[in-house]
């Protein structure tokens, strides 16, 4: 009993993460032909407590063609009154913006659209960093992840499907005369679950 249940959660996460592949793929694709327009962002703005009062930005961003994560951390700033304590918001503008590190050399990984820039605060702090992936590099991954997942549910359900007919799930024999192991391919039959 433990171990059909166990299958079936591992089936339910296989399909559950197809479709995380599946919808990845398709934003991907969207947000890759939308930055040629426009500029999408959305922030994460929190202050940290404790012993330096600090305020942190997280901003995940889209330019041409690519994609960019950037952090900010901000030493020594005090919360304002009027402002929460933790803020999020989603923009968008006309200006289309080129990924570019500032001050570094162009490199290989550079002119094919990836990027890590860090940038120092007083005293040697990281201050801030930003991570740039080009949208050419999600796409295949997310499309080979979903062409796998789509895969494995397709032949789980053909191989159930012959099961219920009485077919061999391997080679599609029909196993009316001997239900237990597939006269043709040879393949011992395990009853479906679920």
């Amino acid at each position: 009993m433990r171990r059909r249940i166990l299958t079936i959660l591992a089936r339910r996460i296989r399909e559950l993460a197809t479709v995380v592949a599946l919808i990845c793929l398709i934003a991907t694709c969207i947000t890759w032909v939308r930055s040629y327009f426009v500029r999408d962002y959305v922030i994460v703005a929190w202050y940290g407590l404790g012993q330096r009062a600090c305020r942190h930005q997280t901003l995940l961003a889209t330019g041409r063609g690519g994609i960019a994560l950037q952090d900010q951390t901000w030493l020594g700033v005090a919360q304002q009154l009027n402002e929460p304590r933790f803020h999020a918001e989603r923009r968008y503008d006309r200006n289309v913006y080129y990924w570019v590190p500032r001050d570094a050399p162009c490199s290989f990984w550079n002119s094919l659209g990836f990027g890590l820039e860090r940038v120092s605060g007083p005293g040697g702090s990281p201050a801030a960093w930003t991570l740039i992936v080009p949208c050419w590099a999600i796409t295949p991954i997310a499309m080979l992840a979903s062409l796998f997942g789509v895969r494995l549910i397709i032949r789980r359900r053909r191989r159930d499907r012959r099961l219920r007919l009485g077919l061999c799930p391997e080679c599609g024999y029909d196993l009316r005369s001997s239900p237990y192991r597939c006269p043709e391919c040879g393949a011992v039959i395990v009853p479906a679950t679920d």
